[in-house]
């Protein structure tokens, strides 16, 4: 009985190794699904000012159930950006003291290039669900 159950493992064990490894099948099929849809908007700064403003910012995109990121380490505009390429984010922000003080940002679509100023107050979250809404951009 302890040979059968041996050669049952083994056949069990070559069966599952030909699965995995098998180099004729589909090498794009992922036996783990990707859930990497992008980010609806990356929020960039420069200066500190800017900083904490992004912060706030998209803590507020968060709370409105907008996917939403930062930077976190420093980095300049220009990885900045290519980070949120990286990400796949759909919209971009730039925020620095000019943006702040004048209360408006050039809002980013990032798969078209086209700009367009946009409140960066208060209503900044409703400004950003109406723009990328109507260019139908988000999947709620």
């Amino acid at each position: 009985m302890g040979d059968a159950s041996v050669k049952v493992e083994k056949e069990i064990v070559v069966t599952l190794e030909d699965k995995l490894f098998d180099e004729t099948e589909d090498k794009d099929e992922n036996l783990v699904p990707e859930l990497d849809n992008g980010c609806d908007i990356y929020v960039a700064r420069l200066g500190e000012a800017a900083s904490k403003f992004a912060f706030v910012m998209s803590a507020n995109l968060r709370s409105a159930g907008i996917s939403a990121e930062t930077d976190i380490c420093g980095r300049s505009l220009k990885a900045q950006m290519k980070y949120a390429d990286k990400i796949k984010a759909k919209y971009s922000v730039v925020l620095g003291d000019n943006e702040i003080e004048a209360g408006k940002a050039e809002l980013k679509n990032m798969k078209t290039g086209e700009k367009k100023k946009i409140s960066i107050g208060e209503d900044f979250v409703d400004s950003f669900l109406t723009e990328s809404t109507a260019q139908d951009d988000l999947a709620f």
